[in-house]
């Protein structure tokens, strides 16, 4: 389990699913709230430790975490995740560490399934 409380989770999620069918956001002006509600499923949870680390550069993937090559075009089997695809992202216009934190794990997750498909 990810140690999360339920209740206040639930809570959480249904004042987003309210915001997300307002398309406002009244509590932290994320402007593409209406974007996406959380609704459709499957969901994870992970328990995490913060920590705060980084680096500058990387490798360029694309929506499926295909490394791309210098033209854009992706290369066959070759995927990456985390800090170290990090070329499209960080320190370009975000910078702080800890992004890399859900960039593992959301492009880990696509670069296995699309190793495994391909």
């Amino acid at each position: 389990m990810a140690g999360i409380e339920q209740e206040p989770f639930l809570d959480t999620v249904v004042r987003f699913n309210e915001m997300a069918a307002k398309g406002t956001d009244e509590d932290f002006g994320n402007s593409r709230i209406g974007e996406a509600d959380i609704t459709v499923g499957p969901f994870y949870a992970v328990k995490n430790n913060m920590c705060i680390f980084g680096s500058s550069g990387g490798l360029k993937v694309n929506e499926k975490a295909q490394v791309l090559d210098v033209q854009g075009s992706a290369i066959a089997g070759l995927y990456a995740a985390g800090e170290c695809a990090g070329a499209n992202f960080y320190y370009r216009n975000y910078i702080s560490g800890g992004t890399s934190l859900c960039m593992g794990v959301a492009l880990g997750r696509l670069a296995a399934q699309n190793a495994v498909d391909r």
